[in-house]
C-alpha cells in the first residue's frame, strides 16, 4: 500500500492550491510541499529551501544603492527624503524562490500611494540597473488577493493577509524566528513614514489603498490613495529579475 501525493514540476506545483494539509510532491526540486488552502504553490517542508532561512541578511546602501539614489533614478521627487543609507534586507522568498532586497526603513514620507503609481513603482513596472543586475521597483505585496473585502478600523493581523509577502518576509525578522528586530530598528513604530503603503486596493473604498505597520508589522488599514502626510512613508522592494 502507497499513498500517491501530487506531483509534477517546480513550475507545476508553483500553479498548485490545496486544501489545508495536503501535499504535493516536486519531482524536479525533489521536494515535497505542504499546502495551506490560501497561499498558492504551497511551502517547501523537504528539499533545499526547506533548510535555509528565507532572510539572507542586511546589504549596505553603499553596495547596492542608497535610497536618495534610488528615487532619482526612478524620478520619484515627491515626499521628504529620509533614512536614505540605512540599507537593505536581503531575503529569498521560500514561495516564489525570488531574491527580494526590502528597504530597513522607509526612504521617504509624505508622499502619497499615487505618487508612488506615477513612476510605475507600485507593481514594478519600473526596472532599474544597478551593478549589472535589473530590478524590479515595486511595493509590497500584502495579500493573496488585489482586493482587501475588510470594512473598518485598523486591524491587527488580519485572516486575508496569512500567507502574504509581507507576512512571509517581515513577521519572521520581528518575532525571532529568523531575526528579533525592533519596530524602531525597522521604522515601524510610531515614527514619521511607519505607514508602509503596499499594492492592493480595499473593498469598503476603492479609492483607499491599504498599508501595514503603525505599532510594529502586523498593524493593517486602509486610506485615500491621495494622503501624503508625514506618517505615509515609501518602503521599496527591489525584485531581482533572472
Amino acid at each position: 500500500m502507497y499513498t500517491k501525493f501530487p506531483y509534477g514540476t517546480s513550475a507545476e506545483n508553483d500553479q498548485l492550491l490545496l486544501p489545508s494539509g495536503m501535499l504535493s510532491v516536486d519531482i524536479e526540486r525533489k521536494a515535497i510541499r505542504l499546502h495551506d488552502g490560501v497561499t498558492q504553490g504551497g511551502f517547501e517542508m523537504v528539499g533545499e529551501r526547506a533548510f535555509k532561512s528565507p532572510f539572507i541578511g542586511e546589504v549596505s546602501a553603499n553596495d547596492l544603492i542608497t535610497g536618495s539614489a534610488l528615487a532619482t533614478s526612478i524620478g520619484l521627487t515627491a515626499g521628504t527624503t529620509f533614512n536614505t543609507d540605512k540599507g537593505w534586507l536581503h531575503f529569498v522568498d521560500p514561495v516564489d524562490g525570488k531574491t527580494k532586497y526590502v528597504a530597513k526603513k522607509p526612504f521617504r514620507h509624505s508622499l502619497s500611494w499615487n505618487q508612488i503609481n506615477a513612476v510605475g513603482a507600485v507593481f514594478g513596472s519600473t526596472v532599474v540597473q544597478i551593478a549589472g543586475q535589473s530590478y524590479k521597483v515595486r511595493l509590497f505585496k500584502t495579500l493573496l488577493t488585489d482586493t482587501w473585502s475588510y470594512v473598518g478600523p485598523g486591524i491587527y493581523d488580519p485572516a486575508e493577509t496569512h500567507g502574504s509577502e509581507w507576512n512571509r518576509l517581515m513577521y519572521p525578522i520581528t518575532d525571532g524566528r529568523y531575526a528579533s528586530y525592533s519596530p524602531v530598528e525597522l521604522g515601524v513604530g510610531p515614527e514619521i513614514g511607519r505607514h508602509a503603503w503596499c499594492q492592493e486596493s480595499s473593498a469598503g473604498d476603492t479609492g483607499n489603498r491599504v498599508f501595514r505597520a503603525a505599532s510594529g508589522v502586523t498593524y493593517m488599514h486602509h486610506y485615500y490613495a491621495t494622503a501624503n502626510t508625514n506618517a505615509f512613508g515609501w518602503r521599496p522592494v527591489l525584485e531581482l529579475v533572472e
